[in-house]
């Protein structure tokens, strides 16, 4: 009697907190939307303001890459959008928020692989979809989302039993991140650990290899442009545009 008692209000509980998330996301994300467009869309402003740029020059048959100050791969994102449903920001908005919901689908499965429980999982991706300071990232054009939600991929693919073609697509998530933020790069050969093991073979070097190969396949065009360029292979490298923007930053008071 007790249990059968016991499971309906547990049930009953968990639909309560699925119907009371429901209710917050659309809540935050209505506000979200209203603050974008409450009062006139608002205007791109600096690093979009280039991407867009960017993305259009791109459209009309313009270079992949046109410098290296900013990594490529959000032009070239919003290229293809623009290229599939028209020079439109909305149809960008929207599918950054799928990647953005995306990304709490991967951070969910992830909790659950690496021993978390089912509850533990889905308040990480709940709190995750509920924060505003994440969540608003969708809106603009920076590449914060495609670049958290291939990072998370990296960590999926590398928490699951590791095969070539997973390793491999792991490797091309890891540059295709590079493409979009470039940062830490130094930190990125720490991933090798993934393919180190404790029983025999200690190393997953078919595995391993896979993971460079799919990790140099994607940067490999962009190291090429930027030997071609400035004489050293890199993806991109904004420090000297934003210590010039900092000394000439004319709208700062303090």
């Amino acid at each position: 009697m007790l249990k059968t008692t016991i499971v309906p209000t547990c049930n009953r509980r968990q639909r309560a907190l699925g119907v009371l998330f429901i209710v917050l996301f659309a809540a935050s994300q209505a506000l979200l939307w209203f603050a974008y467009y409450g009062h006139g869309a608002k205007p791109l402003i600096g690093d979009e303001a280039n991407y867009q740029a960017s993305a259009l020059a791109i459209l009309g048959g313009g270079a992949w890459m046109p410098s290296t100050i900013w990594p490529p791969l959000q032009p070239l994102l919003l290229a293809a959008i623009y290229a599939i449903f028209g020079v439109h920001l909305l149809a960008v908005q929207i599918a950054q928020t799928l990647l953005f919901v995306a990304c709490a689908a991967l951070l969910r499965d992830l909790w659950r692989r690496l021993g978390g429980s089912v509850a533990a999982a889905n308040t990480a991706a709940a709190l995750f979809l509920l924060n505003p300071a994440t969540a608003a990232y969708a809106q603009w054009l920076w590449p914060e989302i495609a670049h958290l939600f291939l990072m998370l991929a990296v960590f999926w693919l590398l928490a699951r039993p590791l095969s070539r073609l997973g390793s491999f697509v792991a490797g091309a998530c890891v540059g295709l991140a590079l493409l979009a933020k470039s940062l830490l790069a130094a930190f990125w050969p720490l991933f090798l650990i993934a393919f180190v093991r404790r029983e025999k073979p200690r190393v997953l070097i078919g595995a391993a290899a896979m993971f460079l190969f799919g990790l140099a396949l994607a940067t490999a065009p962009a190291l090429v442009h930027g030997w071609r360029t400035v004489g050293k292979s890199m993806i991109a490298d904004s420090s000297v545009y934003n210590v010039w923007v900092g000394l000439t930053d004319r709208w700062r008071s303090d």
